[in-house]
């Protein structure tokens, strides 16, 4: 993958609860990355949030955000932000905590 040092800074607008979802390059691709890279491109075979990728393979979400980020510009996977305010709807703030407090 990418050259951690020649890194652009991952941007602002990838959310957290952004979706993330594989390209056909990164699923072809994928089969000699290390772990976390191969791990998140075939998790999201389906469409998976930034948050559930950083839970279910054990990352913080700010390293899911960054790795989401490095594959993202590489057109490994493609991100879409949420099409909503989620930091302003209710349900969905319940739901994250619900999550959060599952998992814990």
């Amino acid at each position: 993958m990418s050259d951690p040092a020649a890194r652009p800074r991952t941007p602002a607008a990838l959310a957290i609860e952004s979706q993330v979802v594989a390209t056909d390059r990164g699923l072809a691709e994928c089969g000699s990355w290390a772990f976390e890279h191969r791990g998140i491109v075939t998790l999201c075979r389906d469409a998976v949030s930034v948050a559930e990728i950083a839970a279910r393979l054990g990352l913080r979400p700010n390293v899911a955000r960054v790795l989401v980020g490095d594959l993202s510009t590489s057109g490994h996977v493609t991100a879409h932000p949420p099409s909503f305010d989620a930091a302003r709807d209710v349900p969905t703030l319940r739901r994250v905590i619900h999550g959060l407090r599952a998992l814990s």
